[in-house]
């Protein structure tokens, strides 16, 4: 499991809207969800996640999809890595479930399922794995496949200027359940010996569960956290009843 605690609230707020009147002005024909209805919550992230993933320019919004990363520094007990001009994507095409907002505990819990999320980028990394030496550098690239993702949020609730109630994720934590398959690729794993570096690799993706739950938590966990400022944006801009509605 990983805690992330994010930023002071004007840095950093989260919001969900329709999608189609995401950059219009208050439309009253809309129907909202009522806050407890679970269904109605779900639905209504579901149909918006794609754009908010995408960014929103007029909004503020900044891609996580493409979510482009200068620098990942992933430092475990025998294991170095770095990456460089990082690039994830995926987010766009996760499917939303069990959505469930407590205001009354503050509380904002979703579900993620995530067909395909892909890391690239310019891979340093020295230390050990499976007993074997690794001393890497050059293209690296990390497939994940059918990952569910749980994220278990703690909201404030502010009011802005205008009067309006908003909320904002303070800290959120979030686990990372089943995959079906991690297809790791790193060129020159073992950068003094090619027929080596072959073995290492394959012993990777033949460990490919084992290899993932070792190594993915710093990148994953930084990604995660630039997703949810970006969501953060979004919730700054919208107020808490113009959030969720029947689709």
């Amino acid at each position: 499991m990983m805690k992330l605690k994010l930023y002071e609230r004007t840095k950093t707020t989260f919001a969900f809207t329709s999608l189609k009147n995401m950059n219009s002005e208050f439309d009253a024909s809309r129907t909202p969800c009522d806050f407890n209805d679970e269904e109605c919550i779900t639905n209504s992230f579901n149909e918006t996640l794609p754009a908010i993933a995408a960014g929103i320019p007029t909004l503020g919004v900044k891609p996580s999809d493409p979510l482009k990363m200068e620098i990942i520094i992933g430092v475990l007990p025998k294991l170095t890595y770095i990456f460089r001009n990082a690039v994830m994507t995926g987010y766009k095409d996760c499917i939303v479930t069990n959505a469930l907002l407590k205001l009354e505990t503050t509380k904002f819990i979703y579900d993620l399922l995530c067909p395909s999320i892909v890391l690239k980028g310019d891979y340093e990394m020295n230390g050990q794995m499976f007993e074997n030496v690794i001393n890497g550098k050059g293209n690296g690239t990390v497939v994940t496949e059918n990952i569910h993702i749980q994220i278990d949020a703690d909201l404030e609730k502010y009011k802005s200027d205008t009067g309006k109630e908003h909320i904002l994720i303070r800290t959120a934590q979030i686990e990372h359940h089943e995959r079906t398959n991690v297809v790791i690729g790193f060129d020159h794993i073992n950068k003094d010996n090619d027929e080596l570096a072959a073995k290492i690799l394959k012993r990777l993706n033949e460990n490919w569960l084992a290899a993932s739950k070792y190594a993915e938590g710093p990148a994953f966990r930084f990604a995660m956290n630039l997703f949810i400022q970006n969501i953060n944006t979004y919730f700054k801009k919208v107020p808490l009843d113009e959030l969720f509605y029947k689709v």
